[in-house]
């Protein structure tokens, strides 16, 4: 669970431009997200920061869940299959064109998805271009 004290030192860190976590037993625990964390994660988005999530759930459950309070901006990653079927259809660079508004990042992941296959490799990758493209030097 994300405390109020994460929440603080992350809107006294302004390098980095993200939050980037998992979900099931980070964020939520046996599916909820408490009232607290939800907060946190407001504090968080309302310092200009994204949400992303790294997650085996479907974005439909997770909308559900945040229900416009906080919603991610997230990357869904569901699974080893899953993320093969997504990463081949070049889902993940299109969504993050479509939802994240980033050409430049988008452009990094088609590369990601058009050169790596391995999903564990491709996530990785993935994970250091949102990284490269939201966390300043400092």
């Amino acid at each position: 669970m994300i405390s109020a004290a994460f929440a603080s030192a992350s809107a006294r860190l302004p390098r980095h431009l993200a939050l980037c976590c998992d979900y099931d037993g980070t964020l939520a625990h046996d599916g909820v997200v408490s009232a607290a964390t939800l907060r946190a994660l407001e504090r968080v988005a309302a310092s200009g920061r994204r949400l992303l999530l790294v997650t085996g759930r479907e974005l439909g459950d997770l909308r559900r869940v945040f229900a416009a309070r906080a919603e991610p901006d997230g990357v869904p990653a569901d699974g080893r299959r899953r993320w093969l079927h997504h990463l081949r259809r070049h889902d993940y660079s299109a969504w993050i064109e479509r939802q994240i508004k980033d050409p430049e990042l988008s452009a990094d992941v088609l590369r990601i998805e058009d050169s790596v296959s391995d999903p564990a490799r491709s996530r990785a990758a993935i994970r250091a271009a949102i990284e490269r493209r939201y966390t300043t030097a400092g």
